[in-house]
């Protein structure tokens, strides 16, 4: 199930992570924006084609300020900061999952003859790359991929 993720009727508080996820991906300016689903009134579930209509939108209308050459650059410049971002995240979880478990242990596992300790092992490996692809391979990186064509799209168009 998709969750809202903003809403005019919604609290400023419950809206902010959509406004720091616009400006952290697009550049977006909040009060822009803001003022851009206000007088709209929009609501929407999180990666819909709603969400993804008012996105595109919105980055539209801050490319049209922009000659080419500076669109085809914002372009490219998004598409790495969200690479990065994407697999700083995956960073992130991996470290974290390894410093909560007994990394110890798991070093010591690595020594064991044991078959139960490597197939703990196997397992925990097989868990790892299912980790690193379920975070490299989200729904956000789907919808911002699409976003980002949709966009290459209409710049190649001019």
């Amino acid at each position: 199930m998709k969750r809202n993720i903003y809403s005019c009727n919604q609290t400023d508080t419950k809206n902010d992570l959509f406004f720091k996820q616009l400006k952290n991906s697009w550049n977006i300016d909040k009060v822009d924006v803001e003022n851009y689903l206000k007088e709209n009134k929009l609501e929407f579930k999180e990666y819909s084609e709603k969400h993804f209509n008012t996105i595109y939108k919105l980055v539209k209308e801050k490319m049209s300020k922009m000659d080419k050459e500076e669109k085809t650059l914002y372009i490219e410049y998004r598409k790495i900061g969200l690479d990065n971002s994407r697999y700083k995240d995956a960073l992130k979880y991996l470290i974290v999952f390894f410093m909560g478990s007994s990394l110890s242990s798991f070093i010591n596992s690595l020594k064991s003859d044991s078959i139960f300790d490597n197939i703990a092992l196997l397992i925990l490996g097989l868990f790892i790359v299912a980790l690193y692809l379920y975070i490299t391979i989200s729904p956000q990186d789907k919808f911002n991929n699409q976003l980002i064509a949709a966009l290459e799209k209409t710049i190649s168009k001019e």
